[in-house]
């Protein structure tokens, strides 16, 4: 549901940038009677519970004397099971004011590397750094902030795992050239270092490619090699059932 809401979004908002307004008008009356149906059916179930409430709070005493009943003749006893206390994971909590600073710091920062190179990451030019601005600013992935950022692309077809690699190499020259203000060029974990700012993911949205990118950390560094192994796990099973199909 998230997915769709954010699709949803994203849709608006891409018709909204490149001022597509008969499709920006059609999808928000869409949007509108369909949700205006939606309350409608809510609405006539509604009415129909009231209509019938006597009917129903019979039918629901009756079940539940029955229940009674067979709880009172039984003669199982059920032996109460000791629930074990479940050791809740620790949350990171964010400020939202600091999320939205480091936002606009990095929609800033990448603004240059992405002109610079934008015929060879087959973007457009961004006239602007807000250009970069997507709908939905950040998201928390495994307690770490991933922002997103936009991008409307020059070519129809994309490759998103060249554009990943190539970006990171952009930043990494870039932050090492202390050329992207208020962000160091590395951070040292376990005594490697490891560029400041790191891609996180590279998405094709249809006319624009959406780049999530996060301020590299140690909890990070963690999450992203759980995500590795996990993907080598599923290669490997991938091998496996192709050999035995083979």
């Amino acid at each position: 549901m998230r997915d769709f809401f954010r699709k949803m979004c994203e849709s608006f908002a891409k018709d909204k940038a490149e001022k597509r307004w008969e499709r920006y008008i059609l999808k928000w009356i869409v949007y509108i009677l369909v949700v205006s149906c939606m309350a409608y059916v809510i609405a006539e179930v509604a009415w129909l519970v009231f209509d019938y409430k006597e009917q129903i709070a019979k039918a629901i005493g009756a079940i539940i004397c029955i229940g009674i009943l067979y709880l009172g003749f039984s003669t199982k006893k059920e032996v109460p099971i000791e629930e074990k206390p479940q050791e809740n994971d620790s949350i990171l909590s964010f400020d939202e004011n600091d999320l939205e600073r480091t936002y606009l710091k990095l929609q800033e920062s990448l603004y240059i590397p992405i002109l610079e190179n934008a015929d060879l990451l087959n973007l457009r030019k961004p006239t602007s750094f807000k250009q970069s601005e997507a709908m939905i600013h950040y998201d928390i992935v495994g307690k770490v902030p991933v922002f997103h950022l936009m991008y409307a692309k020059a070519v129809e077809n994309i490759n998103t795992n060249d554009m990943f690699r190539l970006l990171e190499k952009i930043i990494e020259e870039k932050l090492n050239d202390r050329e992207m203000d208020g962000f160091p060029p590395s951070i040292i974990c376990n005594g490697i270092s490891f560029p400041s700012i790191m891609v996180h993911n590279v998405r094709d949205a249809g006319d624009y490619v959406l780049i999530d990118v996060v301020i590299t950390s140690e909890e990070y560094l963690k999450y992203r090699q759980q995500r590795m192994y996990r993907r080598m796990m599923q290669q490997q099973k991938q091998t496996i059932m192709q050999d035995k199909d083979f």
